[in-house]
């Protein structure tokens, strides 16, 4: 990944995250929480059953990049955002098994 796209590979990932914690939350409890401390969707992901739970590590490593990626003048590096977009890749799954079948 060319260093220009490191941030916005880290950036989506941390975003794609959060997402996919909040559609395991809508579904498995009808709520989800969306303050400016992102910390807190760690716990609120571990409260939502399975899924979530599954979910919490992943999500807790994606939003301790969080500042670097979308707040700070500081590049994310591409050590740092590979694994990013890694662990992010693992998110929507646990999405897709709270989906209700159509």
């Amino acid at each position: 990944m060319p260093l220009e796209l490191d941030n916005a590979a880290a950036s989506s990932a941390v975003t794609s995250g959060i997402n996919a914690k909040d559609v395991v939350c809508l579904v498995k409890t009808r709520h989800t929480s969306n303050g400016d401390d992102h910390r807190l969707a760690v716990e609120e992901s571990r409260r939502s059953g399975t899924p979530g739970e599954n979910l919490a590590s992943t999500l807790d490593r994606l939003i301790a990049l969080k500042p670097k990626a979308q707040y700070r003048p500081v590049q994310v590096t591409a050590a740092e955002a590979r694994p990013a977009v890694d662990w992010a890749a693992r998110m929507p799954a646990a999405a897709e098994q709270v989906m209700p079948s159509s």
